[in-house]
């Protein structure tokens, strides 16, 4: 092939005079990538730019849903001078090979010489760069102002608020809790994670790794110990916070290791432990050492639950008194995931703690009094509470395998679709229910703007035939509130964190986690009670079971 030719038949370098040409030419080199090697990703240096002579690349970014393709390049195509434009410019995606493909490489030098030497060139990649940001910005708008509004601020936030080391980064680090740590903030600065598995160029292609490049990762506590924790002095030692982002079957090992450490600032997620003894013996470690756990239940931390309470009551004609106390027919909650199975290493019981949290938090159902009768399969599990004052029960389902209504689908054709509702029945008559609340909050895909709202529907006063309803839609961000109320709370000494009601203490979530992890005895009755006709097996990686029998924690029955 002739380079010199191929070149001048680029959009980009047609106008280069003919000697620019070949002294271009003579500066390239050919380089090959296999399909699905990686160019760069987000985050690295930008000294390159590429030109497609055979095959083709892809360029992409992360997203909450998954990564997005901004665009394909194929032959006569030119890639990654964006960067170039930069004085220690980065790369600000991912370039991946979709096929075998042959480029050539264009060095920063060479390019910026040429970028000099004529004035037309420059005009065209300019005009290029200005079509490239409007795309961009088509797809991934708002992300952009985000990030230079987190990065600019980042030399400023490193010196506020307590650094944060993340335990984990799987889906839950990825995905959900890493953008909430991207979000400019002076009450926290990410300062390291911990996970044998991550690889930088994974961490950089994240939200949190777009916005925080050079975030050190360990691959064992060892390490973050060893390399990190033990030069800290003493009051950042005192004020470090460690997020443990793990299944709940290490999660006990881990937070005692981090503790016997030296950590005094702990985030645990739910449901904590895999039984009541590790529960216990956590608490006892916390206590003992004096440590600020803080359980991620985020329904806890959102103002949602106690509106609820008081609408409820409301409708009741009963404002004073305390919902316990409140006559009610009926209430159900739902919390399901369309194609959840595909995404998530549990049965049903990754979506049950947020329910019974839920209804914890509104004053629906006492944990400490009442224990649910349970029944379900490997996808869907369903709970049954039943206190005095609600006729017909309260009445629980989570699933993985949920299925959307078409006009839904057709609403939504690219999402996941998920069911978290609320109907709460005041009457026999139960053809409408009195309130019905849509838990679901969508964001985009920084994890920052709110594209789908939930909402909560109330009857009329003025109409209580239901011609005519009142209709509030809500943004949550339940995860962004809580760590917020969290860190704000560990600025307070170990009683003070221990009384205040904003925040979740190990000790007040006791009656949550006990209720669903049950201890060895009692889940090791359930399986022997459904195992055999329900594949439950797959959750034993979480709720570790032994020898015993059911003694009235959980009531099994089948339907």
């Amino acid at each position: 092939m002739d380079i010199c030719t191929f070149l001048s038949a680029t959009s980009l370098f047609s106008a280069l005079e003919p000697a620019t040409v070949q002294r271009l030419a003579a500066c390239c080199r050919m380089e090959t990538y296999p399909e699905g090697a990686t160019l760069f990703v987000a985050g690295d240096p930008g000294d390159e730019m590429f030109v497609v002579v055979s095959g083709s690349v892809k360029v992409l970014v992360p997203s909450e849903d998954g990564d997005i393709t901004l665009a394909t390049f194929s032959h006569g195509d030119t890639f990654g001078e964006l960067a170039l434009l930069e004085v220690g410019g980065r790369r600000s995606a991912t370039a991946v090979a979709v096929e075998p493909s042959d480029l050539l490489v264009v060095a920063r030098h060479d390019f910026d010489t040429i970028l000099r030497s004529s004035p037309d060139f420059l005009y065209r990649q300019l005009c290029k760069v200005a079509m490239r940001l409007r795309r961009t910005n088509q797809l991934v708008s708002p992300q952009a102002s985000i990030d230079v509004y987190d990065r600019t601020s980042s030399a400023h936030q490193e010196a506020l608020g307590h650094d944060v080391t993340l335990v984990g980064y799987g889906r839950y680090g990825r995905l959900h809790i890493g953008p909430k740590y991207a979000t400019n903030s002076t009450l926290w600065n990410m300062a390291a994670i911990v996970d044998p598995l991550l690889t930088r160029p994974q961490y950089r292609v994240s939200r949190l790794g777009l916005t925080r490049p050079d975030v050190p990762i360990f691959a064992t506590f060892d390490d973050w110990r060893h390399e990190y924790f033990s030069k800290l002095d003493d009051a950042a030692k005192a004020k470090h916070v460690v997020e443990i982002a793990l299944r709940p079957d290490v999660v006990y090992d881990q937070t005692v290791l981090y503790m016997r450490a030296g950590i005094k600032n702990v985030i645990l997620p739910k449901p904590v432990t895999v039984n009541h003894e590790q529960f216990d013996q956590l608490s006892e470690e916390v206590t003992k050492h004096g440590v600020k756990a803080a359980v991620a239940s985020q329904w806890h931390y959102s103002d949602l639950p106690r509106l609820i309470r008081r609408e409820i009551k409301r409708l009741a004609g009963q404002p004073h008194v305390r919902l316990a106390d409140v006559r009610l027919q009926r209430v159900e909650l739902e919390f399901s995931k369309e194609n959840g199975a595909a995404i998530s290493a549990t049965p049903p019981l990754s979506e049950l703690p947020h329910a019974i949290q839920l209804l914890e938090s509104i004053g629906l159902v006492d944990l400490a009094q009442h224990q649910p009768e349970v029944s379900g399969n490997e996808v869907s599990v369903e709970a049954v509470y039943r206190p005095t004052n609600i006729t017909d029960g309260i009445h629980v389902r989570a699933s993985l395998d949920w299925t959307p209504d078409e006009w839904v689908k057709v609403q939504y054709p690219h999402w996941d679709v998920q069911n978290r509702s609320l109907r709460v029945y005041l009457h026999q008559d139960q053809s409408e229910p009195s309130m019905s609340v849509d838990f679901w909050v969508k964001f985009d895909r920084t994890g920052r703007y709110a594209i789908r709202p939930g909402n909560l529907i109330l009857p009329d006063d003025r109409d209580s035939e239901w011609r005519d309803r009142l209709r509030m839609d809500f943004v949550d961000d339940q995860l962004l509130t809580m760590l917020r109320k969290i860190y704000a709370a560990f600025d307070q000494d170990f009683s003070e964190f221990q009384s205040d009601e904003r925040v979740m203490p190990l000790d007040r979530y006791a009656n949550v986690g006990k209720q669903l992890n049950g201890d060895r005895e009692d889940m090791a009755g359930y399986y022997q009670a459904v195992g055999s006709g329900w594949c439950f097996a797959r959750a034993e990686w979480w709720m570790r079971s032994g020898p015993g029998s059911l003694r009235g924690r959980w009531q099994v029955r089948r339907s």
